[in-house]
């Protein structure tokens, strides 16, 4: 599994709060909610990373090779569901609150037209309103250590219109280096005097 973890952009978005110029109050506020939004996110990220983790060791427990058909051990599909579930709660929550950041960040100086396409897309049509345009409707969740959490990937053959996730660590690599990206030309910009 692919670790994302946001320590860079925590810092590098507190280097730049620190380096703005004196500011109303609510952009200070704002800057505290964007920092708080991105701890959150890096916490929902490392959740995840360890259910996969438990997901991987209770997969070892399951008998395998040839043979007839072996019982689940006792509360291991309980266990395997509830933690599925908890991933699927978590890359839903992942959503919403970079969702909330990306708003929040669009109103600091510098980050006016701040996107991340695949935060938006996810959260637009297939966490928040799934019954529009391009929505995705199917309930399905699937999960694997390459791309992370993938939101209602099920879909007709004949679907082609919908909006299809490719991960949650993909999404999340991509609001990373977005948020990355306008840190380090804020940098480079001169100060104005």
């Amino acid at each position: 599994m692919p670790t994302i973890r946001f320590d860079s952009v925590i810092q590098a978005f507190d280097d730049y709060r620190t380096s703005l110029p004196p500011a109303p109050e609510s952009i200070r506020y704002l800057g505290e909610e964007a920092q708080k939004r991105m701890l959150q996110l890096d916490w929902i990220l490392r959740r995840i990373a360890q259910v996969d983790q438990e997901l991987q060791v209770l997969a070892q427990e399951l008998p395998s090779g040839p043979g007839p058909a072996v019982p689940l051990p006792e509360g291991y599909a309980r266990r395997a569901l509830a933690l599925i579930e908890e991933t699927e709660l978590f890359a839903e929550a992942f959503y919403y609150f970079a969702w909330r950041l990306r708003q929040v960040l669009r109103s600091l100086p510098g980050f006016k037209d701040f996107e991340s396409i695949g935060v938006r897309n996810c959260r637009n049509h297939l966490v928040e309103h799934p019954e529009k345009k391009r929505g995705r409707l199917y309930n399905s969740f699937a999960s694997n250590s390459l791309v992370g959490p993938v939101l209602k990937p099920s879909r007709p053959v004949n679907d082609t219109e919908t909006y299809e996730d490719p991960g949650l660590f993909i999404n999340a690599a991509e609001l990373q280096g977005n948020i990355l990206g306008i840190l380090q030309a804020a940098r480079k910009a001169p100060t104005p005097p």
